[in-house]
């Protein structure tokens, strides 16, 4: 089996949708974090499946996860998730400051 990690990017973005989530609800947000968790294990077996997003950042991939994205790129023995996203939100603004620029 291959091996997954978040990056502190995608650590922040957890946390954000746990909260956003558990105002709410809190046993829902931890099931949906679970659900997250178990996507990302997962991916870590099929390092390139998912879209192509060499557009936002070289040999980057995504998945959706319901509401969600999960951007993840292959490393040499798994994955690294990188953003994990809700799909309405404006993700050229999430990877770059000025993407008009």
């Amino acid at each position: 089996m291959n091996h997954w990690i978040f990056a502190p990017t995608a650590l922040a973005d957890l946390e954000e949708i746990h909260a956003y989530i558990a105002k709410d609800n809190l046993p829902a947000a931890l099931k949906f974090i679970e659900r997250l968790y178990h996507r990302c294990s997962s991916l870590s077996n099929h390092p390139r499946a998912g879209r192509k997003r060499d557009d936002l950042l070289p040999t980057l991939r995504t998945v959706r996860e319901g509401d969600y994205l999960i951007f993840f790129r292959p490393i040499p023995k798994g994955i690294e998730i990188y953003r994990v996203l809700h799909g309405k939100r404006k993700i050229v603004k999430k990877f770059f400051k000025n993407p008009e620029a």
